[in-house]
């Protein structure tokens, strides 16, 4: 073994990981197999195409997880790998016993028992999961999905307040993250606070247009493709006093603004900074209607 075997295997295997997190599947297939064929013994390459396959929904998915625990048994994030695979093809069922035996091999991991937590809720074992996921947040308060999985959770078996509480942790900790808002929007749904869900729902895709469970939250075809600008006026028209309709209207203003201060000062005529603070309440105002009518445009309802 050399040196440089060593060193390309690391930098093949840092490159199948990347192109996994940017959800280029293919690509990361291939380096990893790269990376393979320098040290076949090493169970890391073959958990990477794993995910990569179970990704590109590729039933051969697991039997790579499966020859990762061939080569190191007691290694959990083998077993980890398994039952992701399994979840991520809808098989639930089958993704339980491998992470009941990572649970066995590394009960002091906070994500795998979390991992467990999140199976048993898919298997509808609400009860059966708190236990889990209130060990995982012992060992990791700041995981989010730890405290979102806890909310479903308990949510299922009667704690409202106690789930409300986990979610909104959840999203102290994690306000960017497209899931946690559909999350919430469905909660929202539940309570017939249909307003409150749709903000929710376009908050979610605002951040991750393709998120299927936020399309269906507001109607849309899995299939339905949004732009961002529109995304955007439908969050903002949901709350006219929020915060995105106010720099939605102030960004919109200042446009104005320096057109007509352009052909002001072409004309020598440009006032005192008192008349361009006028003019900006005033173009502050046309911006709300230029807005709304962009939003009619697209079949919004701006109120």
């Amino acid at each position: 073994m050399q040196a440089s075997d060593r060193t390309n295997f690391e930098r093949l295997r840092r490159q199948a990981e990347f192109l996994l997190q940017n959800k280029r599947y293919s690509q990361a297939i291939d380096y990893a197999l790269k990376a393979r064929a320098i040290f076949p013994d090493d169970p890391r390459p073959y958990i990477q195409v794993a995910y990569a396959k179970a990704r590109l929904k590729d039933q051969d998915a697991p039997n790579w997880a499966r020859k990762a625990i061939t080569m190191e048994p007691d290694n959990a994030l083998s077993h980890v790998a398994l039952s992701d695979a399994y979840l991520i093809l809808n098989r639930w069922n089958e993704a339980l016993t491998p992470m009941q035996e990572a649970v066995k091999i590394d009960p002091g991991n906070s994500r795998i028992q979390s991992g467990m937590g999140h199976c048993l809720i898919l298997l509808d074992k609400y009860k059966e999961a708190i236990p889990y996921l209130r060990r995982a947040l012992e060992l990791n308060p700041e995981d989010a999905y730890s405290h979102a999985r806890m909310s479903v959770a308990l949510f299922n078996t009667g704690d409202k307040k106690g789930s409300e509480h986990h979610l909104q942790t959840a999203l102290e900790l994690k306000p960017d993250d497209p899931q946690l808002h559909s999350q919430l929007g469905w909660r929202f749904q539940r309570k017939g606070k249909r307003k409150e869900a749709k903000g929710a729902f376009y908050e979610a895709l605002r951040l991750d247009p393709q998120l299927a469970p936020a399309k269906l939250g507001i109607g849309a075809r899995l299939g339905s493709k949004f732009s961002l600008a529109e995304i955007f006026l439908r969050s903002a028209f949901l709350g006219p006093q929020g915060k995105r309709l106010f720099v939605l209207r102030l960004g919109m203003a200042l446009i104005l603004l320096e057109e007509t201060s352009i052909t002001v000062h072409g004309l020598y005529l440009w006032p005192v900074w008192g008349v361009e603070l006028i003019l900006i309440f005033a173009l502050y105002r046309i911006a709300r209607r230029v807005l709304k009518l962009l939003a009619r445009r697209r079949g919004i309802h701006a109120g």
